[in-house]
Order: structure tokens, then C-alpha cells, then sequence
């Protein structure tokens, strides 16, 4: 199957063996977009050290972190990260996943009007 890859847009993954595919072909992707793979293969029974193994992720925590935020945020939140790598941060997202979903959405977008520092959003989610 092709992949369908709009700028500005999550890829359109079925599988796995498509993830796994696309995680290794762009080296480059944004923290959003590995988050997005890590979960849709986690959502398809693959364990961590499974997920481990086949992306080459060396760290334990790394795959964890990704799964998190790929599983707690809504495709909108995703977007929204994924579309400003260089305001949300993977540890401003883990700061704040647990919170709900529309706690967390203002955060995120606050986080596109004023620097937050990762530490300040931990005490908010806490």
C-alpha cells in the first residue's frame, strides 16, 4: 500500500510492517510522528521491547515516553505537536498527558503563545 503523507499531516498507517517502515525511512520525523507510530504498534498487541527491537530504539524510557504521548493524546493534540516541534517539546507532552483532554489542549496551545519550561508544567499536572 502506498503511503499517503500530507505536510502538515500524520502519515496514514494501517500496520505495523507500515510503521515500522515509515519510522525507519524518515529519520528526521518530528517526536509527534514517532509517537504516533510507537502507539499504532503498541494498539496492535506489540510489546515495548518488541517496538524496541524492530524501530532500533536503544532506551528503554524512550519507548515508553513515546508511547505514553502517542497513546494519551487525541489527533488533534498530535497534530498540534506535530506541527510545532520546536514549542512542544516530547517532555512538555509527557508532562502533561495524564491531565484531561481539554486541560491539555489549553496547555498545548499556550505553549504556542509563551515558553514554558517542561519542569513548570510537571507542577501543574501534579
Amino acid at each position: 500500500m502506498p503511503e499517503l503523507y500530507i505536510v502538515n499531516q500524520l502519515p496514514l498507517l494501517v500496520d505495523p510492517a507500515e510503521a515500522i517502515d515509515y519510522y525507519l525511512t524518515h529519520p528526521h520525523a518530528t517526536d509527534a510522528e514517532r509517537a504516533y507510530v510507537v502507539a499504532l504498534m503498541s494498539q496492535h498487541g506489540m510489546s515495548n521491547a518488541q517496538i524496541r527491537h524492530a524501530l532500533g530504539i536503544p532506551k528503554v524510557y524512550t519507548v515508553t515516553h513515546l508511547k505514553r504521548a502517542g497513546m494519551s493524546l487525541s489527533e488533534p493534540e498530535l497534530l498540534l505537536w506535530h506541527r510545532n516541534p520546536q514549542r512542544i517539546t516530547l517532555g512538555h507532552v509527557r508532562a502533561i498527558a495524564k491531565l484531561p483532554r481539554p486541560r491539555r489542549e489549553n496547555l498545548l496551545r499556550d505553549l504556542l503563545t509563551r515558553k514554558t519550561p517542561v519542569h513548570h508544567l510537571e507542577m501543574l499536572a501534579q
